[in-house]
This record gives C-alpha cells, sequence and structure tokens, in this order.
C-alpha cells in the first residue's frame, strides 16, 4: 500500500495593520504556508504556497480568494521572498541519488563482465538465457587457445533467481554435455543477452 498524501510548513504567521472585515478588529494575522507532497511520510517536493487571514477576535478565516486586496499585498510580500527549504525536495534529491547509483553500478557490472568474458578461467560460471526464456548454468571445464569448453548444467529455471538453488548444488548441477566456444562467440552471446551474467 502507498501511502501518499499532503501535509504543509508555516512560512509566516504575523498580525498586520488592518483591520477585520467582519468585527472591525485590529488583532489580524496573515499565515502563509507552503504545502508539501510525502510518500511514506517522506517529503517529495514542495507545492504552490497558500494565504490566509485569520481575525484573532471573531475567528473569521478568509482565502486568498476571500480576501481583500489590502490583505492579499502581505501574503505577495511573503511569496516574494520565501523559497521552499531543501528537506521538502529529500524524497527525490533521494530518488535521484538511488537512480544515479543504480545505473552507475550497471554500467561498472556490465565493465566487469566484458573483462571476465575476455579472460576465462576454469571453473567460471556463466548464467545463460535460451530461446524459451529458461535460465541455465555452464562452467568453463577447458582452454585451449581462444577456445573455451563448458559443461552445461541438467537444470533449468524459469527464474534467474532460480539460478541460484541450481548453484548451490555444485558439480552435482552440471551433467556431461560439454560444448566448446570461441572468445569471439562468447563475447557475442554476452553482448546478444544469452550469457546474462558471469560468476568470477
Amino acid at each position: 500500500m502507498l501511502f501518499y498524501g499532503h501535509n504543509s510548513k508555516t512560512v509566516s504567521a504575523n498580525l498586520i495593520d488592518e483591520k477585520c472585515t467582519y468585527c472591525d478588529s485590529n488583532k489580524l494575522s496573515i499565515i502563509v504556508q507552503r504545502p508539501y507532497s510525502h510518500v511514506f511520510w517522506i517529503p517529495m517536493f514542495p507545492m504552490k504556497m497558500v494565504g490566509m487571514s485569520v481575525c484573532g477576535d471573531c475567528k473569521q478565516l478568509l482565502t486568498e480568494k476571500e480576501m481583500p486586496a489590502s490583505y492579499k499585498k502581505y501574503v505577495d510580500d511573503v511569496k516574494s521572498y520565501s523559497k521552499a527549504p531543501l528537506w521538502m525536495w529529500s524524497g527525490l534529491i533521494a530518488c535521484g541519488l538511488l537512480l544515479s547509483y543504480g545505473i552507475f553500478a550497471s554500467q561498472k557490472h556490465d565493465e566487469l563482465k566484458n573483462q571476465l568474458i575476455s579472460a576465462p578461467k576454469l571453473g567460471q560460471i556463466y548464467e545463460w538465457r535460451n530461446e524459451q526464456n529458461e535460465y541455465t548454468l555452464s562452467k568453463i571445464v577447458k582452454i585451449n587457445k581462444d577456445t573455451v569448453y563448458v559443461q552445461w548444467s541438467d537444470y533449468t529455471s524459469t527464474k534467474l533467481t532460480g539460478l541460484t538453488d541450481i548453484s548451490k548444488m555444485g558439480d552435482k548441477a552440471f551433467g556431461e554435455q560439454i560444448s566448446p566456444f570461441t572468445l569471439n562467440e562468447l563475447k557475442s552471446k554476452l553482448e546478444k543477452g544469452d550469457i546474462v551474467d558471469i560468476e568470477n
């Protein structure tokens, strides 16, 4: 469940040199608030400031649309110099940082996979996706110059996360089928997405 809502922060609350339009009291205050949206009570972004007048005696409350022009000038004055505090953007800032980190981490991982595919080692595990969108493993059992021989697992999974369980089986997960690939073929498989990851 997504808890989305709004809250507000009072920017200014001051008595002004005006009289109440209803009771003629001079105890008239102008309150300016900055609403902001939040998700799970984490501020996401600020919204347009709103102003209101409140009489200290009769408690009459007027919105910006209802108040006379002489009141509104005080609201406009506060709006002219008030800026939204940085914390009201904290949710979006956090999302931006997480997104940036995710992109950076993904790029670094891709670089690592390219390095590993170019320098294969015995025992290295490749994670594969076939044409039926099933996932399986292969293990490097022999390297002869630019040709790599991989031993295939007898097990497949319909989900990528299922490879973790297959990997935990160790050598028992692999059968007798062995296939040779040149380094260029392996690089091509990685680029096409047939090889989805490499366990170092």
